[in-house]
């Protein structure tokens, strides 16, 4: 009976050749959309975590301060820290907000111990007025300086640093974002740092200071990210579309098929039979749909990853392959698509073969 229904059902998408193709084009469009957005939402996200998933990192803290203080650490406090069986080393950070050929730039101190990846180039050297900059900072180029403006008032050890570019930092760095510049050039004074990377042996932050370790700042850092926000609605919203649109061709061709059911009724085919014949159908029509879809949806999706300059997901050359789509992201498309196109086929199909076969030719014939 399977085999049956089976041949029966190839039959028919075999015999519909317009509406088999229009039905298969139309969910091969939408799931190659639906898969330019998953790809970068969960393969090209696993892949950032999988290069930023470093043993190491769970025994470097970003430390924010002392646990219930209202000020920041003072001098003596480090000094404490330091001092801390199981720290092997405190770096202060040092952050502000300056101006590079007239552009917001974020001016951080270079510490070596954050492991911040370099695509072009090398690390700024300790002792050197260097930096590595990330590719959204305007006029930064490799073995150049870079002019960058300190913000006045407050004291600060010059109202300019100019900062020979030596490298490049991947943008998918999850620690650093937005046009930045990681210098070893002398940052404006503070008496209080209000950030300290702490590295421990024992891979444990003593119990009153307050931070996370690297890990747990990448994971959320990349959790947070704008651009899987924007993705993941724009993902949520093609999905509700896709649905509207696969609903409508579903509709119509349950509508031009109803004189072949009837007729099919009228020859003794239970409604059972008929349903599970149109259901097969569709599951076909969205496998033959699949390889389309995919393969586009991943062309669609690299585009999307790798053309976007300065601001794409993923640095062209950090290394991290824009892979084919996971087996689970092409489950998710596919058999998304085929239980939506077979459920909001089968549904009105159930719906047009309610009545009594009287009743179906009576209104065949109206």
């Amino acid at each position: 009976m399977a085999e049956h229904t089976l041949g029966n059902a190839w039959a028919n998408v075999t015999g519909r050749r317009v509406a088999s193709v229009t039905t298969v084009l139309v969910v091969a469009s939408l799931m190659a959309a639906v898969t330019a957005l998953l790809v970068p939402l969960r393969d090209v996200r696993d892949n950032q975590r999988a290069a930023y998933d470093r043993p190491e990192w769970q025994s470097v803290f970003l430390v924010e301060g002392i646990a219930g203080a209202d000020q920041p650490m003072t001098p003596s406090d480090v000094k404490v820290l330091r001092e801390t069986p199981g720290v092997t080393g405190v770096w202060p950070i040092g952050t502000t907000e300056a101006d590079a050929a007239g552009s917001f730039v974020q001016l951080r101190s270079w510490v070596a111990a954050l492991d911040v990846p370099i695509v072009v180039g090398r690390p700024p050297a300790a002792g050197a007025c260097e930096a590595a900059v990330t590719r959204s900072v305007p006029g930064a180029t490799v073995g150049a300086p870079l002019e960058v403006a300190l913000p006045g008032g407050g004291s600060s050890v010059a109202g300019q640093v100019r900062p020979i570019v030596v490298g490049v930092v991947d943008q998918g760095y999850p620690l650093v974002s937005g046009p930045s510049a990681l210098t070893t050039c002398p940052m404006p004074s503070t008496q209080a740092p209000e950030q300290l990377v702490v590295a421990t042996d024992t891979g444990q932050l003593p119990d009153r200071y307050v931070g996370e370790s690297l890990d747990a700042a990448a994971a959320r850092s990349m959790d947070g990210s704008t651009s899987t926000g924007v993705m993941g609605l724009l993902a949520l919203v093609l999905a509700v579309l896709s649905l509207v649109v696969v609903g409508s061709v579903a509709r119509w061709s349950v509508r031009s098929r109803l004189g072949e059911f009837t007729t099919l009724r009228v020859w003794g085919r239970s409604r059972s039979d008929i349903i599970g014949m149109v259901g097969v159908e569709q599951a076909l029509l969205a496998l033959l749909a699949a390889p389309l879809g995919v393969a586009l949806g991943t062309v669609l999706a690299w585009v999307l990853v790798r053309s976007g300059g300065e601001s794409s997901m993923v640095d062209p050359a950090a290394g991290i392959a824009v892979a084919l789509p996971s087996a689970s992201t092409i489950g998710l498309a596919v058999g998304g698509f085929g239980i939506g196109l077979v459920v909001l086929t089968v549904a009105p199909v159930a719906r047009a073969l309610a009545p009594d076969v009287a009743r179906l030719l009576r209104r065949r014939g109206e």
